[in-house]
């Protein structure tokens, strides 16, 4: 059912913390769990799937030896790249409102700072 080349990786990968599942295995399902929901989370105002995205991203780092993690990171990183450019590309009101409330909120947090720094 799965490709030749998947079950070599899945079998050179070594052992994850989970019984029966490679490195491989787990990093595959925890990158899809991510994608998935980090999709989600760019698709619709619904902002707890971005915890669900992240979450698997820690359970699936936590599962794994550490070079799978690393894979699985970059990975992610690359994803979130990928969804982010798309949606840019596909909603471009919505991606210019977020800009605007993350520059907001970046002001905000740079003026407290300036303000707790002015204190010392």
């Amino acid at each position: 059912m799965l490709p030749e080349w998947y079950l070599q990786l899945s079998e050179s990968s070594g052992p994850a913390f989970v019984a029966a599942w490679s490195n491989a295995d787990v990093a595959v399902v925890s990158l899809l769990v991510f994608a998935v929901a980090y999709s989600l989370t760019a698709a619709s105002a619904v902002s707890w799937f971005l915890d669900i995205a992240f979450g698997a991203l820690v359970i699936g780092g936590i599962l794994v030896a550490w070079p799978a993690m690393v894979a699985l990171t970059l990975a992610a990183v690359l994803v979130a790249i990928v969804v982010g450019l798309v949606h840019k590309w596909v909603a471009p009101k919505r991606q210019a409102r977020i800009d605007r409330a993350a520059e907001a909120a970046a002001a905000a947090a740079v003026a407290d700072f300036e303000r707790d720094v002015g204190k010392r």
